[in-house]
């Protein structure tokens, strides 16, 4: 093969670095001489596949099998090459000789740990690994008989993501390193408080997902630990329920994107670099109106470019488009979810989606600049009632979406991605190297082009191991 006489065997182990795995098996198949160099990579991903028993004596079967795998991926030859290792389920003897060959996989650059019982070998082994940039720890504990010290250890991670992690988050708090932290999503949010723990100068997206008991002056003295953060995502509103404006002016002066319930935006609404906004609504919480209040004393925000936001459906038609558009005019990413307030729903709504589509193509005050436009809703309180469908309706089997389509691009020269679905139908109007243009009218069909469309956007995704 002229190809591999001309290149060394370590650039072509860079160029598959960047392949998936199946994608380096199918090019292993194609050359004798390529087979002996990739088909190593084609295993950089390891599952330990542990006994689905929760009992610590799997069926002998079960263990030998896995023992097994766990003696081929540790080989000399193959542990090199593995980047990418998950282990799932309960605590047993494999897990015991998985924690002790650990160290043999020193270019692992991705672990993820789902409903295990860590050790003292296990952790000491996880921050030993020297090449490790991705940690995530599901509902994972410590075994009844250990207690975890933290010691001398140091976790060099870029991200690290836990969940119900009732027992580490203490530790792994004082063992982070915060010359490599990058990115945190930790559900042990009070552990951060601890002497000695922080600052993270380099962590730039930060999620926090427990309901915590901290606020006020803790929370300030925690968030204040992580003066880079661009993209700030918190699913419990009372965390920063105490403070005001001028409090808040002190922690996150670069803020980009926020994700969390609306009565948050208004403590971030003056940063500069703020252009993203993305409303995690809980309970009731989805008035356009009480959204629209934060934003009293603004008359416009040409720095935002991406709002992802759920309304109530009764709240919004041709007025409610154009306050958007008025107030946010240099919108590139628009995500509208329309839902019904059916909290003593008295049946006196009907929902109208084709009209506000018809609302929709008649606004001229469509941004410019807009390239992603979503617009959902969702009946499944009408469900079993005595609804007009508009896949029956003779109106909707004529409508063109063709000519709203183009009274949009009219408007918006740069849209690229147009989604409407009004939960009996959906339209999908999809630039990229080729037009997809698709329309649907019963719930089969919607669902196979959901399946579609998320399908494309992984294959657009890039391929990391991180």
């Amino acid at each position: 093969m002229a190809a591999r006489s001309r290149l060394a065997n370590e650039l072509w182990y860079e160029i598959c670095a960047f392949l998936p795995p199946q994608a380096i098996r199918n090019l292993s198949s194609t050359d004798r001489d390529f087979h002996s160099i990739v088909r190593p990579l084609g295993f950089s991903e390891y599952h330990v596949v542990p006994a689905h028993s929760q009992s610590h004596k799997p069926p002998p079967a079960h263990l030998e099998g896995s023992l097994q795998r766990l003696d081929f991926y540790s080989s000399e030859k193959i542990a090199p090459h593995v980047h990418s290792c998950v282990a799932e389920g309960a605590p047993h003897v494999l897990m015991c000789e998985f924690y002790d060959r650990l160290s043999v996989f020193s270019f692992l650059h991705r672990l993820e740990l789902f409903g295990i019982q860590i050790t003292q070998l296990g952790f000491s082994s996880i921050c030993a690994l020297p090449a490790l940039k991705h940690l995530s720890l599901t509902w994972c504990s410590v075994d009844k008989q250990e207690t975890i010290t933290a010691g001398t250890l140091t976790l060099r991670v870029r991200s690290l993501v836990t969940f119900c992690d009732f027992c580490l988050g203490s530790t792994l708090s004082r063992v982070l390193s915060p010359d490599t932290l990058e990115q945190l999503e930790f559900w042990d949010f009070n552990a951060l408080a601890a002497p000695g723990v922080g600052p993270f100068p380099h962590v730039h997206t930060l999620k926090i997902m427990d309901d915590i008991s901290i606020s006020g002056a803790g929370a300030q003295i925690i968030l204040a630990k992580f003066p880079a953060v661009r993209s700030f995502c918190v699913k419990y509103n009372g965390l920063l329920q105490e403070f005001t404006p001028e409090t808040a002016a002190g922690i996150f002066p670069v803020l980009r994107e926020y994700a969390g319930e609306r009565e948050n935006l208004h403590l971030f609404l003056q940063r500069p670099t703020l252009s993203q906004i993305m409303l995690i609504p809980f309970g009731f919480s989805r008035s356009f109106e009480a959204f629209m209040s934060e934003f009293k004393h603004a008359k416009d925000m040409p720095n935002m470019r991406s709002i992802k936001a759920t309304f109530e459906v009764e709240d919004f038609g041709v007025v409610e488009f154009a306050r958007i558009f008025t107030l946010f005019p240099c919108l590139t990413e628009l995500y509208l979810y329309l839902t019904p307030d059916d909290v003593g729903y008295d049946g006196s709504f009907c929902p109208e989606p084709l009209s506000l589509i018809n609302a929709l193509a008649s606004q001229v005050s469509l941004p410019k600049t807009l390239q992603t436009f979503s617009l959902r809703w969702d009946f499944n309180y009408l469900d079993g009632r005595e609804v007009p469908d508009p896949a029956k309706n003779p109106a909707s089997d004529t409508k063109d979406f063709c000519a709203v389509r183009k009274s949009i691009l009219a408007c918006c020269p740069d849209l690229c991605y147009l989604y409407l679905d009004g939960y009996h139908f959906s339209y999908l109007w999809w630039k990229g190297e080729q037009v997809w243009e698709e329309t649907t009218r019963s719930h089969e069909d919607m669902e196979r082009l959901g399946a579609e469309m998320s399908k494309r956007k992984e294959m657009l995704r890039p391929y990391t191991i991180l």
